[in-house]
């Protein structure tokens, strides 16, 4: 049963987390929030937080990351009860490694530093996926069958190819890109975001 009666949500923001804290994870089983934002994790910090969090009896829906370090994204798949991830605001180049969430709904990564979404796997019950402000040049990788909601705006994107890895797509937001209005993808979406040349 995912009801859960005390639904706090932790946070540590603008600090510095260290592993003994990780530890307190396993005393709190009703935890289905968790943001660390601000705190200067780097990637190397996340292994011993996802090995904490999938020992600990938490049931964690909510998972913020926002402002940090990263640079790449450990397999979160074992956080079987995970619904949204956010991993704004870090240096993420790279999603090698990150594979497979069957059960994440929402996923947002913009502001990093990303190219591709090559190594994001397929995110079967994934409804919102947000990358502005990123590097894309490629939506290779891209394998989210139930996706309704894209953000891509602010990337270098001159096409939609692989837009087939969404076919459920119907809101696509392309501002600040280079994406010319004649591409043929375009016509089946209910609507585009913002200004489109």
């Amino acid at each position: 049963d995912d009801t859960v009666a005390n639904e706090h949500v932790p946070s540590l923001t603008g600090g510095r987390i260290n592993y003994a804290e990780y530890r307190c994870l396993r005393d709190s089983p009703a935890l289905v929030a968790l943001q660390l934002v601000s705190c200067g994790l780097e990637s190397r910090h996340l292994l011993p937080l996802c090995a904490e969090l999938k020992e600990s009896p938490v049931r964690l829906k909510e998972l913020d990351l926002s402002a940090n370090k990263l640079q790449a994204l450990p397999s979160l798949a074992k956080l079987q009860r995970l619904r949204f991830a956010c991993f704004a605001g870090n240096e993420i180049s790279s999603l090698e490694g990150f594979g497979d969430h069957p059960v994440l709904e929402e996923l947002q990564l913009q502001e990093n530093k990303l190219a591709s979404l090559k190594g994001l796997g397929c995110l079967q019950n994934l409804k919102r996926l947000v990358v502005t402000q990123n590097e894309l040049t490629s939506l290779e990788g891209l394998s989210a069958p139930t996706l309704t909601h894209l953000e891509l705006g602010k990337n270098q994107l001159a096409s939609l190819e692989h837009i087939g890895g969404a076919p459920e797509c119907l809101e696509l937001h392309i501002s600040e890109n280079q994406i010319s209005g004649e591409d043929p993808r375009l016509p089946q979406l209910r609507r585009l975001g913002a200004e489109c040349p």
